[in-house]
């Protein structure tokens, strides 16, 4: 009954972090999983959750300044002696994490690794829902700091709607790419608030979230041609739902550059760009060659017979002479925009 109330647990940690929460909810994850392994009488999983506790403890005892740390004092300075553990019970180990998990952001910034790696290493096996035709994967933005995202592709309206029923339900952001429009329809129906896409082939559900509206950095998506726009608006989509401040610049390619030189003040103050082409993909080298940020090059499958549905656009932004420039798959303007996502968030975390 106890390890059942457990798995339950840890199932039910919230799948979106939000920065300001982070360290708690891993620390939370380190505290159940040495339950669990209290409960299977695990000795040595045991052991390595109780040293790491120990070394969390010395290291929250340095914060004498602060006053959640002060009023904890005593109990720190106790976790680091042997008879503390001596006896210790499921409930004792939950009192523990609920003392300390409020404490975790005030750890110096280069030793929260030690609540961080501890908790990414168990998080291989920790549980996922199996619905029967899917097993979504609760924790992946615990993992890769976003939820799980679906791929509407080879799947009904009905699977799709099971998937986002259970991403919403723990409260995440559902992200559905390459919707058919009966997907689209099924989910609008299904969830009030959907935000729906049809150039993009997206959906979008976000759960009540007052800071859903703040967004950082400044991504840049720009296309070659009008054609190339649901590629364009694809990547578009997908960095602003994962918390960017993302534009997009359409319809400027080299067939008339000086389009183009019009947005470049823009195209200089973006932190990261994604340049999406077809034909012969030669739009990537040109704006690589005026920046000095990452540009994400996206061939598409636009062109004549020649283009190869994409393979000459995509061999020519490969052999790009213009430093900095990176490619993704053919007409993948999800894989543009996640990368595009994350790059700037880590300049944002370094500002």
């Amino acid at each position: 009954a106890d390890r059942e109330r457990l798995q339950r647990e840890v199932a039910g940690l919230p799948s979106e972090i939000e920065t300001d929460k982070v360290e708690s909810r891993m620390f939370d994850l380190i505290a159940l999983r040495m339950q669990l392994a209290l409960a299977d009488d695990n000795t040595s999983v045991y052991e390595n959750h109780r040293q790491r506790m120990v070394e969390i403890a010395m290291l929250l005892e340095e914060k004498t300044t602060i006053p959640a740390v002060i009023e904890q004092l005593e109990y720190l300075s106790s976790m680091q002696e042997r008879k503390f553990w001596e006896g210790m019970n499921l409930s004792g180990l939950e009192e523990l994490r609920l003392r300390l998990r409020g404490l975790m952001p005030f750890l110096d910034k280069k030793k929260r690794k030690i609540v961080d790696d501890q908790a990414i290493g168990k998080l291989i096996d920790l549980p996922f829902e199996d619905l029967g035709f899917a097993h979504v994967d609760h924790h992946r933005a615990v993992r890769t700091g976003f939820p799980e995202v679906i791929f509407c592709q080879g799947k009904t309206a009905d699977q799709v709607v099971a998937i986002a029923r259970a991403i919403v339900d723990r409260e995440s952001i559902v992200l559905a790419t390459r919707v058919p429009d009966d997907t689209a329809d099924a989910m609008a129906q299904a969830f009030a608030g959907a935000e729906v896409d049809p150039v993009a082939r997206t959906v979008v559900v976000f759960p009540a979230d007052p800071h859903r509206d703040h967004k950082v950095g400044e991504v840049l998506v720009v296309s070659a041609g009008t054609s190339d726009l649901p590629v364009a608006r694809e990547a578009l989509v997908t960095c602003s739902t994962m918390g960017a401040k993302a534009e997009g610049i359409f319809d400027v390619g080299v067939a008339g550059l000086h389009r183009l030189l019009a947005y470049r003040e823009k195209l200089q103050n973006a932190r990261v760009l994604v340049v999406v082409a077809g034909m012969e993909g030669a739009l990537p080298s040109v704006v690589g060659g005026l920046v000095q940020v990452p540009v994400i090059a996206v061939p598409t499958s636009v062109g004549y017979g020649a283009s190869l549905n994409g393979v000459a656009a995509l061999l020519a932004m490969l052999n790009s002479c213009a430093s900095g420039v990176t490619v993704v798959n053919i007409d993948n303007g999800f894989g543009a925009g996640y990368a595009a996502a994350l790059i700037n968030r880590l300049g944002t975390e370094q500002d």
